[in-house]
């Protein structure tokens, strides 16, 4: 029925779809029964072919029976940091703003921005309140993302006098993110 290749390529692809849907649904209560992967002698017994010994796994339960726990997703509360909600408030502290500022555009749904938020409230606290940052929810602030013409988040961009100066896409290190944050401090 199916080519030594093909098999391979089916159970490969059957362990993906059951990986990919615990992700997706490990925050959210499952009335489905889980998938269950087989091992490879199971999908033999299927397929009525020879499968080779090293192709054989143990037997994997996703799903409603899964104990796995979220991956931990670190928290921060930065002491220097401001709220953007509105497009006045973004206009008088970020576009009016005659001192740098840094802001961090991000999404209440992703875990790469909730990585970023504690790491860039750690380095902007770290120079001791030299420098801000604003923070803007573009899931629930549309017309400010529009305004700053974000797309995508995890990303932080640094303003001096309304102009953006330098921008960050995507999950940084500590490291990287203390030496963006130093650029900016203005003594």
């Amino acid at each position: 029925m199916f080519s030594h290749s093909n098999r391979r390529f089916f159970v490969f692809l059957t362990m993906v779809m059951a990986v990919t849907r615990n992700f997706y649904s490990v925050n959210t209560a499952q009335t489905e029964p889980p998938i269950e992967i087989v091992d490879a002698e199971e999908v033999q017994e299927i397929t009525d072919a020879p499968t080779p010994a090293a192709e054989t796994s143990a037997r994997v339960t996703v799903g409603a029976a899964s104990t796995d726990a979220p991956v931990p997703i670190e928290s921060y509360y930065c002491q220097n940091s401001i709220d953007i909600t509105t497009v006045a408030l973004f206009e008088k502290n970020v576009l009016n703003s005659t001192k740098p500022i840094i802001v961090q555009f991000w999404g209440e749904s992703s875990d790469p921005c909730k990585i970023m938020t504690a790491r860039i409230g750690k380095a902007i606290d770290d120079k001791g309140g030299k420098i801000k940052l604003a923070r803007v929810n573009i899931d629930d602030h549309k017309k400010i993302a529009s305004i700053a013409g974000v797309k995508t988040v995890p990303i932080i961009v640094a303003y001096r006098g309304g102009e953006v100066i330098e921008t960050l896409h995507g999950i940084k290190d500590e490291s990287d993110l203390k030496i963006f944050v130093g650029k900016f401090i203005v003594d």
